[in-house]
C-alpha cells in the first residue's frame, strides 16, 4: 500500500484521489 501509494503520488499530482480510489 505504501509503495503503489508513492508511486501513484509522484505520478499523479491530487493524493487524495489516490487515497480515496484505494481507500
Amino acid at each position: 500500500m505504501g509503495s503503489d501509494t508513492a508511486v501513484d503520488s509522484s505520478a499523479r499530482p491530487p493524493p487524495l484521489r489516490t487515497a480515496e480510489r484505494w481507500g
